[in-house]
């Protein structure tokens, strides 16, 4: 592959990118948790990297945001420029699109949480160990030490965890103690640990951290490299070819995997940001099998021609779900806005069962990419702002007003309280909700269970506004008694 024929795509990609990364990152109303981390004087119990970038400037939903998609775009160069070196610049440049149009890494970008810098951080410090392990030059040793100690302040224990770890396997794997990669290792992250644990910064909060599943990580991570869906499986099954090789890169992402994935999979630790420090080496393996397929002693080819289909399949009934959820909750503007969406879906699908059918490498990377940034972008811009007046309710009240609130305990959510500007006081029963509370100052808000645990104590009729304000375990919503 002549890179350089590539430009025209390169420079659409980069576009699309930003693009994904940083529209209507302002005008969205901060995500539970989002808010969870944030304190309005720009403190963070999760990391010392993400309060000092909050400190300059004000704590806004465009400037919290701003840090994780500029995270991102700096990962994606660190994969290409690093990369090069010992990856070689095809597989250096389809990891890097790979890596750029993957669901869980474009998302990680659009939130105000530390997980996209962890990511950057890893990315630097692994793939300096890389070139380090391939030419012994010391001055990777400084990138080693960078990555980890950054990353060691924005994500706790789970850097050193990795770099050590990737370190023992390495180690067993050539025989040999590198003196000077363990002295580097073992200084900074303990140097870190230090620093984190003397300034009562909880080293483990990147593993209790938001945006948690309950299924397995495994599962998580195939539905983020949905885009290349057609090449993850093939993948895996190379990767255990080349482990019984004892390919030397299959070794050092094997270490890569096992402490960034495997040893969360077995562990009660859901969170998404800890296995995304792993991502980049998944976005290795299936670009490694993208560029394989095209050559002509391929041996998997109806295998991947087989999941391209099943890609197709997927995407097509993903498609059709968003196209009725969106008639659901919003009728005929939630259709139009579920048709949107799903035509990418749909055409990328198609986009790259054919390009996988003609072993056309531009037709896969074009479907690959345009899917992954295509379904974020319209996402953000079409799907979520269509919950923004519930979403943003609590952010449009009175600011002169008392809020007082008696809620179910799913219902005290983290934002509900940030946009009230600390203007707010909790009522504890609903016998509280007297004439003293139901002042023309004041706004009662109730969600479903507590007010008809209100309108059962007054024993009649009470007529109360919906606040269509969608709490996230009530779709319904709540309501607000306005006294005028």
């Amino acid at each position: 592959m002549n890179i350089k024929e590539y430009i025209p795509f390169l420079v659409t990609f980069g576009i699309l990118v930003v693009l994904t990364l940083f529209v209507n990152n302002g005008s969205l109303t901060f995500w539970d948790g989002e808010v969870s981390t944030i304190v309005k004087d720009g403190n963070s119990i999760y990391s010392p990297i993400q309060q000092f970038l909050w400190s300059l400037g004000e704590v806004t939903e465009w400037q919290s945001r701003l840090w994780s998609g500029v995270s991102v775009l700096l990962t994606l160069l660190a994969m290409f420029v690093l990369g090069r070196k010992t990856l070689g610049g095809e597989l250096a440049m389809v990891s890097m699109v790979v890596l750029g149009s993957t669901f869980g890494v474009l998302v990680a970008g659009k939130l105000a949480f530390p997980y996209a810098l962890g990511l950057l951080f890893a990315t630097v410090s692994v793939l300096s160990y890389l070139n380090y392990w391939n030419t012994k030059n010391k001055f990777w040793l400084l990138g080693i030490a960078l990555g980890l100690l950054l990353g060691t302040l924005v994500s706790g224990v789970s850097m050193p965890i990795l770099l050590v770890g990737m370190g023992l396997v390495m180690g067993v794997y050539k025989k040999e103690l590198d003196v000077a990669f363990w002295l580097t290792t073992i200084l900074t992250s303990g140097g870190a640990l230090y620093f984190l644990a003397s300034n009562q910064v909880y080293l483990f909060a990147y593993f209790d951290a938001p945006y948690s599943y309950q299924f397995p990580h495994i599962m998580a991570i195939i539905l983020a490299f949905v885009p290349w869906f057609a090449f993850v499986f093939p993948s895996f099954l190379s990767f255990g070819q080349q482990l019984r090789k004892k390919m030397p890169l299959a070794i050092f992402i094997l270490g890569w995997l096992v402490f960034g994935w495997l040893l969360y999979e077995f562990s009660p630790i859901q969170s998404f940001g800890v296995v995304l420090l792993a991502y980049p080496a998944f976005a290795i393996l299936i670009a490694q099998q993208l560029i394989s397929y095209i050559r002509p002693n391929y041996t998997m080819n109806n295998f991947v021609k087989g999941m391209s289909i099943i890609q197709m399949v997927v995407l097509l009934f993903l498609s059709i779900y968003l196209m009725l959820l969106g008639w659901q909750l919003f009728e005929g503007d939630g259709l139009r806005r579920g048709i949107g969406v799903s035509l990418f879906l749909t055409g990328t699908s198609i986009g790259m069962m054919v390009g996988v059918l003609l072993k056309s490498e531009r037709m896969i990377l074009w479907s690959g990419a345009l899917c992954g940034l295509m379904f974020i972008l319209l996402t953000w811009t079409r799907i979520i702002p269509a919950f923004e007046p519930q979403r943003a309710f609590f952010n449009t009240l009175d600011s002169d007003k008392t809020v007082y609130y008696h809620l179910s305990e799913t219902n005290k959510t983290p934002s509900f309280k940030y946009y009230l500007n600390g203007n707010y006081k909790e009522i504890t029963t609903v016998e509280a909700i007297d004439s003293s509370v139901l002042k023309k100052e004041n706004i009662v808000i109730l969600d479903d269970v507590t007010f008809e645990q209100y309108k059962t104590m007054n024993n009649a009729t009470v007529k109360a506004d919906s606040t269509r304000s969608l709490f996230l375990n009530n779709r319904k919503g709540g309501y607000y008694i306005r006294v005028k």
